[in-house]
Formats: structure tokens, C-alpha cells, sequence
């Protein structure tokens, strides 16, 4: 692998989370009501349709960096993601255990997907780093 591509571990990544994303962000942003009720929430707070957006802005990223190979223009995506992984798993534990508390269906969705991507990413860019 040349210096300058980077390593399929994060291109797996990015596939992951252009599927997730855009399924968590279209639901979000486009049908809350439905998407929430699917995991026994309801929609009361219209911050619900900003999420979706960042969702779906954060999944735009990964499509601009699946379409590129060259690891300087895809770095600061995949340390913005590895953030916000980190501070989503803060956010979702927190609410897990105070008002408006997340059902166990949601939270460990949520909390179980954030892990897996954070782990993912942060193997690709110590790969990356490493190499």
C-alpha cells in the first residue's frame, strides 16, 4: 500500500457508516415520528430533525472520503468521526439514565453502533498512522 492511499479498514468503515447513516439520518430528519416508534420513542422534541441532519452531513463526509484515496485529504474526516463517536457514546450513556431517558431498545442500539464505529475508525487510523 502506497503512503498516500489509505488502508481498507477505514474504507470498510466509511461503507458501514454510509448505510447506518443514511438509514439513522433519512429516519431522523424525514420521518421522525415513524423512525422513533420503531424503537418505542416518541417524537417530542424537534432537535430530533437537527440530528438527522448532522447525521446525514456526517454521512455526506464518508461519501467524499470513500471517493478519495489519498489519506491527507481523508484524515480530518475520520478524526471528526472518531469524535463524534466518542461524544455520542457520552451523550447516549448519559441518557440512559436520566430524563428523557432512551428505552434499552434505543440506547443499546445506539450505544452498541457508536462503539463498533469508534473502534473501527480508530483501528483504521492507528493503521494508517502506524504505517
Amino acid at each position: 500500500m502506497a503512503k498516500e492511499e489509505y488502508n481498507m479498514v477505514l474504507k470498510i468503515t466509511f461503507l458501514i457508516h454510509i448505510v447506518l447513516g443514511a438509514i439513522f439520518g433519512i429516519g431522523l430528519y424525514i420521518i421522525p415520528e415513524m423512525f422513533l416508534g420503531l424503537f418505542a420513542m416518541g417524537f417530542n422534541d424537534p432537535s430530533t430533525r437537527v440530528l438527522g441532519a448532522a447525521l446525514l452531513a456526517l454521512t455526506i463526509g464518508s461519501v467524499l472520503a470513500l471517493a478519495t484515496k489519498e489519506w491527507v485529504r481523508v484524515r480530518i474526516i475520520v478524526e471528526v468521526e472518531i469524535f463524534w463517536c466518542i461524544l455520542g457514546l457520552i451523550g447516549a450513556v448519559v441518557h440512559m439514565f436520566l430524563d428523557p431517558m432512551y428505552t434499552m431498545l434505543a440506547g443499546t442500539l445506539l450505544i452498541s453502533t457508536l462503539a463498533i464505529l469508534l473502534f473501527l475508525f480508530l483501528i483504521g487510523y492507528f493503521i494508517q498512522v502506524r504505517d
